[in-house]
């Protein structure tokens, strides 16, 4: 039987902060930094299940509130604790292993946001004798967070300060070199935050010495002032441990230099591993406290060769780390190492149809299928979202493909080909109309790639391409289905493998009309007939709101969504898929109009404008701009003379929207603003007016800039001279 040593700590809340204590936990955590209990504050006296001897020297006790759901699906450990905030209170266990909580402070700010980290892993492959660029996806890519130099530097040993301390002196008092870099090392190896340092660590092991001193004093390292170079050469390791800390990213170019070092200037701690898509892309959301330290992001890679995972990039943290990364950027990482190979996708098991984007960057749950408004928009239908705003105001111009993705059971079930078609079912303005699928018949060949081995023993890289269509069918023009083995549809090329994506078609927005339309996807036979099918056939991705779904889960069905996609037989199978797109082609326009000093046009010729006083009289602005559909956002300013301020002049807003004082009729703005604040303490000035608008269109991939619009203008204006009656 088990020896009884100790017994539960027993929390005791004065009465006084029972209240504020609602809502809160404890959370107890060992030596290891796991949590072992978390048990609600409620009422006077809390008993915990642990026992009294886990706190000495061995766990610890904070007090926090719950971790939002996204937190929760994570393992919570002491570190995350302590990153978000959480209090940890003396444990001072009083006779009985009682612990008075003598105080509670403020937890409001235990607030969270989510980054999304995003990135892509691609490599330089050479391929019927051109070098391309070409995503990787059987790698597993390691998400790190890296905690800066303040977190870590009470724990650093006192004699690896004065290391430090003395390497650094030696750099940046006397220039003399430090060791060189370890090498080879991935190019590139990452961002590029200190460029020279990396640039010149790559030569050092070609260099003479002599020429390496030349080349450290050439390069352009920050130029640290003598408070810092005093600080960080003090025989006082405390005021050496305090410029690290002040100054550390004043410094971190310098401490780039030393990679021995690194392991006790920086902690990385991994907070996920992802498998990158057919597109080498990959993504992790990763929660922070509201106001605590921004993510600090650094990324490593490995890939499985030979039946085991072996590193293929793996940069400094020190000169690779995403320090404060803008959540929901790209990481790009580009492999060198031989022995990765491009990407080859397992295929999706059994029956299916993903139906996945738009290009390469917006998805089909990303295009709104009902009449909701979206910014500026009171009807987004069809339209997709812009940049970062996360509004949908974004219709689709130009030429775009639409990929799927067919699963190992297709062909199959009778299904052995496909069709896409379109109708018109709103015009330009939402109005419903009515017309007749038509299908859409663009050509469309699926690329493999398949190796070969040269006259001088390599392995080498060749392209080839399948004809998918489109084929005569008693019902019209018909594609195939490939295979999911490309091997099984070119068979002369045993080794030939393709990315499991499918470009089914390309569409040419161009030559159809600017209004709604909807889309239909059918499966079919031979002879283009329609194949129903088990209605959970259709995939479709997830939305950002849908996140709380299970991570396991990427696709969810189409059937008994809010937008659902399916066309339904009498019997209840799935003869199609169906969504809807807006399509605008439409240029924005622009206009600067003349402005009006006390009501009268400025002259076009000379562009002058005069005012009768500068304390009371005005002068209006007046610009177009705007799109036929709103599918617009515009920039306006003024500046006068040498790029200095005018006044309350410049404003920003989507078509339509007038903001900083201006209004707006039909599509032209104005504004009317003094004289004197627009000239300030000049008595004449010269202005200039810059207008710009950007289209809010996107062929699925890019934002098509093509259609944007902007002009400029210039004016004067100087007080008007007495005439000779008066």
């Amino acid at each position: 039987m088990k020896t009884r040593t100790s017994k539960p700590v027993v929390i005791q809340v004065p009465k006084e902060l029972v209240k504020q204590a609602e809502g809160l936990f404890a959370w107890v955590t060992d030596k290891q930094g796991n949590v072992i209990e978390k048990t609600p504050l409620k009422g006077a006296q809390v008993q915990l299940k642990t026992e009294g001897q886990v706190f000495h020297g061995q766990g610890s006790l904070y007090i926090a509130p719950e971790f939002p759901e996204s937190a929760r699906r994570k393992k919570v450990t002491e570190k995350m604790l302590q990153k978000a905030g959480a209090y940890q209170p003396a444990l001072k266990l009083l006779e009985g292993y009682i612990l008075d909580l003598k105080r509670i402070p403020d937890l409001s700010r235990f607030l969270f946001r989510l980054c999304n980290i995003t990135g892509t892993v691609t490599k330089a492959f050479t391929i019927d004798g051109i070098t391309r660029v070409l995503p990787v996806c059987n790698v597993r890519v390691h998400i790190c967070e890296v905690d800066p130099i303040w977190f870590i530097l009470p724990r650093i040993p006192d004699i690896e300060i004065i290391d430090i301390r003395d390497r650094l002196r030696d750099v940046i008092i006397h220039e003399r070199i430090p060791v060189p870099f370890p090498w080879p090392w991935p190019d590139p190896p990452g961002p590029d935050p200190i460029g020279p340092v990396v640039r010149f660590a790559r030569q050092m092991n070609a260099r003479s010495l002599k020429t390496e001193q030349q080349e450290l004093r050439a390069l352009s390292l920050p130029v640290l002032d003598d408070q810092v170079i005093s600080g960080i050469s003090s025989s006082s390791l405390e005021v050496v441990r305090q410029t690290l800390h002040t100054h550390f990213f004043e410094l971190r170019p310098y401490l780039c230099l030393f990679p021995r070092r690194w392991p006790f200037l920086y902690r990385c701690d991994e907070i996920a591993v992802v498998t990158p898509d057919c597109n080498g892309r990959f993504e992790h959301l990763f929660f922070y406290r509201e106001g605590g330290d921004h993510p600090d992001i650094y990324v490593w890679v490995e890939a499985n060769i030979g039946g085991s995972w072996e590193t293929v990039y793996k940069p400094s943290k020190a000169c690779a780390t995403r320090w404060n990364y803008a959540c929901g950027t790209d990481i790009n990482v580009r492999i060198t190492d031989q022995r990765v190979s491009p990407c080859e996708c397992s295929p999706m098991p059994g029956q299916a149809v993903w139906m996945k984007r738009v290009n390469d960057g917006v998805s089909i749950r990303n295009i709104r299928q009902n009449s909701a408004g979206s910014g500026h928009l009171s009807n987004a239908i069809g339209l997709t979202t812009y940049g970062s705003t996360g509004l949908f105001i974004s219709p689709f111009g130009a030429s775009f493909p639409l990929v799927v993705q067919f699963g190992s059971g297709l062909p199959g079930g009778g299904a052995t080909h496909y069709r896409w078609s379109y109708r018109q079912i709103r015009d330009a303005f939402l109005n419903n109309v009515s017309d007749a699928f038509k299908p859409l018949t663009s050509g469309v060949s699926k690329g493999y790639t398949y190796e070969r081995i040269n006259s001088e023993g390599d392995t080498v890289f060749y392209t080839g391409s399948f004809e998918l269509g489109p084929f005569p069918s008693p019902n019209g023009p018909v594609y195939r289905i490939p295979h999911s083995e490309a091997s099984d549809d070119v068979p002369a090329e045993p080794t030939a493998e393709w990315n499991q994506d499918t470009y089914s078609i390309g569409v040419s927005s161009t030559g159809l009309n600017d209004v709604l339309y909807e889309f239909l996807f059918e499966l079919l036979d031979s002879n283009g007939n329609v194949v129903p099918l088990d209605k959970d056939i259709f995939l479709v991705n997830k939305k950002d709101s849908e996140l709380s779904n299970p991570p396991d889960a990427p696709t969810i069905t189409a059937f008994g969504r809010p937008e659902n996609y399916l066309l339904l037989n009498g019997s209840n199978k799935a003869i199609g898929f169906r969504f809807v797109m807006r399509i605008d082609n439409n240029a924005c326009f622009a206009d600067i109009h003349n402005a009006l000093v006390d009501g009268a046009e400025t002259q076009t010729l000379c562009g002058f404008g005069q005012y009768l006083n500068k304390a009371t009289s005005q002068v209006t602005l007046r610009f177009l701009a705007g799109h036929p559909h709103d599918f617009a956002h515009y920039s306006f300013s003024v500046v006068k003379g040498n790029g200095n301020a005018a006044g309350p002049t410049n404003t920003s807003g989507y078509a339509t929207q007038a903001n900083d004082g201006y209004s707006v009729s039909g599509d032209e703005f104005s504004k009317g603003v003094p004289v004197a604040d627009m000239l300030g303490a000049c008595d004449k000035a010269a202005f200039a007016e810059n207008l710009y608008l950007w289209a809010t269109h996107t062929n699925g991939n890019t934002r098509l800039q093509g259609y944007d619009a902007g002009d400029t203008a210039a004016f004067a204006i100087e007080p008007k001279l007495p005439t000779l009656e008066q």
